[in-house]
């Protein structure tokens, strides 16, 4: 074939090919005269709006939803630094991408990852879903107080225990979220399911059977919470994760001698329906340092008074009241004072409670005829590089999805 031939027969399939793609296109245009079928459908669906903050970028399908969020992630991280360490926290270098999934039949749920290092946090991400109402109230000041008590701890290079981490971030959910955990409690205590203190205290990842770990965590961090206010406590962490030492930490703090003390007295707390911790603090249950001294001061008097007397004394048990030095006023009794140390979620609520009706779930716990107790876990070791906290729902039996 010479040169001319090729030319010619190359510009004829140049043609048809052409001509096919007319007929084709125009095929198309009849079939479907908004667009080219499913394929331009999918290419002209709408993009999820980004909203910037200063310390957020919200990621959602709902651009009013994605203004709304990003709102509130700012307010409640001021908020929740004030609640948590009593000051704000500075901006940080970069903001952290909220990715967020509405929808009214979608379980509550949530996780953020970070990577620590160097005295400082970086790659900030979170996952928040749900209902509107629930991601607003429960999942994202969950995970935003997640990176408060991270950027705090940053400058330790250490990582806040798994208990007391999930445990404060459940405190200032929603009542209706916290009292799904305080059931389930009860069912984990009296099933052998709970973790010994001892353990619980030193870990640094999740263990297998994760949910006992957020029922539990929950429940001694707000026990403690109690004694103290949440500032207290997050000094109470300092001076536990410098040195690992929980035991002194503990009795530091609290006034038990002993890990096994706190156990004991949050066991009884638990078993007589929560509430009201004045009757467990240690002072009270007369195992603080402080407590054995004034008995034992008591108990001379009473000696040098029936030597002095040349007299016999009755013997009476000695009374000796709580140190309420460290312990703030139940929350009934804040609400009424304008304590600050109405809990944070308390405080919202307050803020809503005539514009929004909300639930009001019962605190009381219906307890077995036997004490509750911790039973034993798995201490499994840390493999990540980066450091992710999952927002654990309880199970879809109670209308809520299994933890991402």
């Amino acid at each position: 074939m010479d040169a001319k031939t090729f030319y010619r027969n190359f510009v004829r399939v140049l043609l048809f090919t052409f001509v096919l793609s007319v007929e084709v296109g125009s095929s198309l245009a009849q079939a479907w005269p908004n667009g080219v079928g499913p394929l331009v459908s999918v290419v002209k669906s709408r993009q999820p709006s980004a909203v910037r903050t200063q310390n957020f970028i919200v990621i959602c399908a709902d651009a009013e939803f994605a203004s709304r969020v990003s709102q509130a992630a700012e307010k409640q991280r001021h908020e929740l630094a004030m609640y948590w360490l009593g000051r704000p926290l500075p901006a940080w270098p970069q903001p952290c991408p909220i990715t967020v999934s509405a929808s009214p039949n979608l379980g509550a749920g949530g996780s953020t990852t970070f990577s620590p290092g160097n005295r400082t946090i970086r790659n900030w991400r979170m996952n928040v879903s749900g209902s509107q109402e629930r991601i607003l109230d429960s999942v994202l000041p969950h995970e935003i107080t997640h990176t408060i008590l991270a950027s705090h701890f940053a400058p330790m290079n250490k990582t806040v225990p798994r208990w007391a981490d999930e445990g404060a971030c459940t405190t200032i959910e929603h009542g209706s979220e916290r009292s799904k955990h305080e059931q389930f409690l009860v069912r984990f205590l009296t099933s052998g399911r709970g973790i010994p203190f001892a353990t619980m205290f030193t870990l640094k990842d999740y263990p297998a059977d994760i949910m006992p770990l957020y029922a539990q965590g929950y429940s001694v961090t707000s026990f403690l919470i109690a004694q103290g206010g949440p500032q207290h406590f997050v000094k109470f962490l300092e001076a536990g994760m410098s040195n690992e030492n929980w035991v002194l930490a503990t009795e530091e703090y609290y006034g038990y001698p002993m890990i096994g003390k706190l156990q004991t007295a949050w066991n009884k707390w638990v078993y007589d329906g929560g509430g009201d911790v004045s009757r467990h603090t240690a002072d009270a249950l007369l195992v603080s340092r402080k407590s054995i001294q004034q008995a034992s001061v008591g108990i001379r008097n009473l000696e040098n008074a029936r030597v002095a007397n040349n007299q016999t004394v009755v013997s009476q048990p000695i009374q000796i009241a709580a140190d309420t030095s460290r312990r703030p006023t139940t929350v009934a009794d804040s609400a009424s004072s304008g304590s600050s140390e109405v809990s944070w979620y308390r405080q919202q609520l307050d803020r809503t409670l005539q514009s929004q009706p909300v639930e009001n779930p019962s605190t009381s716990l219906t307890m077995p005829s036997d004490p509750p107790s911790v039973g034993n876990a798995k201490n499994p070791s840390r493999s990540d590089q980066d450091y992710s906290v999952s927002h654990a729902r309880p199970p879809e039996s109670l209308g809520q999805s299994v933890y991402r």
